[in-house]
């Protein structure tokens, strides 16, 4: 017997692509300094940990849906929840 069935599901992917951010952001937000024991490139160290949280939290208008160049990507995980059936 056939069921119309909706589920959510949820998927981690794994991408490696592109994306612009800008250093005064990075710096604005707290994450380093402009310039570091002489350094002013210093602050990509810092691009990740703002993009973590920039992402969930958008306050520079930074999305995970900003990154570009990408084609490929590896499925971690795929879980799914909140299944409802018809008959």
């Amino acid at each position: 017997m056939k069921f119309e069935v909706t589920a959510t599901i949820t998927t981690t992917r794994v991408i490696t692509g592109t994306i612009n951010v800008n250093k005064s952001d990075v710096v604005d937000a707290g994450f380093c300094k402009a310039v570091e024991d002489g350094d002013s490139t210093a602050w990509y160290g810092y691009v990740s940990e703002f993009l973590e949280s920039e992402f969930s939290s958008s306050e520079y208008d930074y999305h995970a849906s900003d990154i570009e160049d990408w084609a490929e990507y590896k499925v971690l995980d795929e879980s799914v929840s909140d299944v409802e059936v018809d008959w």
